[in-house]
């Protein structure tokens, strides 16, 4: 792709947070964690993640890893 590199692939959770800190300026300092939920297109996605760097770009840390399970296998559906 002309002018896009480096392209850097993240988790859509990931990219959610980051979509949504950077519209809503969100201020955060490292050693923050926050929750985010992602619901939409048939999944819920609830991911705790810890700010572990900030510059020169943000670095999350996944705090409790997801188990990948849809609704319907945990009993919400």
């Amino acid at each position: 792709m002309v002018g896009m590199s480096p392209v850097t692939m993240i988790k859509e959770p990931e990219a959610a947070a980051l979509y949504t800190m950077h519209t809503l300026e969100v201020s955060l300092r490292i050693g923050d964690a926050f929750v985010l939920c992602d619901a939409g297109g048939g999944t819920v996605d609830l991911i705790t993640y810890e700010v572990v760097k900030l510059e020169p770009f943000l670095e999350l840390k996944e705090l409790v890893p997801g188990t990948g399970r849809p609704p319907s296998l945990m009993g919400y559906i």
